[in-house]
């Protein structure tokens, strides 16, 4: 009974900060993103996430451990990320194998470029 309690505290946690955080995230001039319309509840706070942080780049592993609640320092070989921000490319790339918001800068991480 403890550990469903303590699961459903950690969803209710994890929807107010997804619910806190600003919805729309404008990647140009003429693009503006509203995350309630992206059909995967992950795909939002990823990009909730790298707009927040946009400044600067995002390591993969800091994803896992904010988006998927990852332990830091565990070690795994996964391809989670990279799928999530394949799938959003499509969504929101004019050419999602050039891609002009949503850069991968190979073998650290990612950064979002509102310009």
């Amino acid at each position: 009974m403890a550990q469903l309690v303590l699961r459903v505290q950690a969803v209710l946690r994890r929807s107010r900060i997804a619910m806190e955080m600003d919805n729309h995230i404008r990647l140009g001039e003429d693009i503006e993103l509203d995350c309630r319309n992206l059909s995967d509840r992950r795909e939002m706070e990823v990009m909730q996430y790298l707009s927040s942080h946009s400044q600067r780049l995002v390591f993969r592993e800091e994803l896992l451990t904010k988006v998927w609640d990852h332990a830091r320092g565990l070690t795994l070989e996964t391809r989670t990320v990279d799928i999530h921000i394949a799938k959003l490319r499509q969504k929101l790339e004019p050419d999602p194998g050039q891609p002009r918001h949503l850069i991968t800068v190979r073998g650290a991480g990612y950064r979002l470029r509102s310009d």
